[in-house]
């Protein structure tokens, strides 16, 4: 397991999950960027920098939590905590 750590933040390409993410990559954390529409999630990442990774996925199915979790293991991040912004 990575020593990298991230923080899962859903919704994350507007309002309230972009401005999490947004706070929590200024005060130095790592964040996966988790939302329905990749294009939003882009910009915050161009935005932040290499400080955030994208995951385009709907977390209100199984499938879609499944396929973050699966994305966040690949990418050898341990998960430091989840903020649930999603609508």
């Amino acid at each position: 397991m990575s020593t990298v750590k991230t923080v899962v933040v859903s919704g994350a390409g507007t309002g309230i999950g972009r401005a999490v993410a947004t706070r929590l990559v200024a005060d130095g954390f790592h964040v996966t960027a988790v939302g329905r529409r990749k294009e939003p999630l882009d910009q915050l990442a161009a935005q932040a920098g290499e400080r955030v990774s994208v995951i385009a996925a709907d977390v209100s199915s199984e499938l879609g939590a499944l396929s973050v979790a699966a994305q966040v293991a690949s990418a050898n991040l341990a998960c430091a905590g989840v903020v649930n912004a999603a609508g």
